[in-house]
């Protein structure tokens, strides 16, 4: 059983491949495929918003509003929307998002380096193995 979901990452991951082969018809039509089997695919989002930009940045800013829309905390969907907004002088709209895009990947970092250092205190268990005695009055 096939979810659609699924199917739609799939379509991303082609279109990707399809960018990597320099064939961005194809890689169109995947995220188009990907984008109507399930909407709030934020990858079919980016993808779309991407081609779109250098022809329609309005384009893109709907599929990149979309993409903000499905995961906030899309660093990269915020900066690439900072920036479709600059591209069409829309100047307090791009600050915002600019700013928007720093301060998350600036608590994520922070997270990240927070997470890294609690673990590096916390020591693995470790096996230990039986005591010598215990194993020769069993046999």
């Amino acid at each position: 059983m096939t979810v659609e979901g699924d199917t739609a990452r799939t379509e991303c991951e082609l279109a990707d491949i399809a960018l990597l082969q320099s064939a961005p018809e194809q890689a169109l039509a995947h995220y188009q495929r990907a984008y109507h089997l399930n909407p709030n695919e934020v990858q079919a989002q980016m993808g779309l918003a991407a081609l779109a930009m250098p022809e329609n940045p309005q384009q893109a800013i709907k599929y990149l509003r979309l993409a903000v829309q499905s995961d906030p905390l899309n660093a990269s969907a915020h900066y690439q929307l900072g920036r479709a907004y600059q591209r069409l002088q829309m100047t307090e709209l791009a600050k915002k998002e600019l700013h928007l895009s720093q301060e998350i990947r600036k608590t994520k970092d922070q997270v990240q380096a927070l997470y890294h250092q609690m673990n590096r205190y916390t020591k693995p268990e470790t096996y230990e193995a039986p005591n010598q005695e215990i194993l020769e009055t069993n046999r």
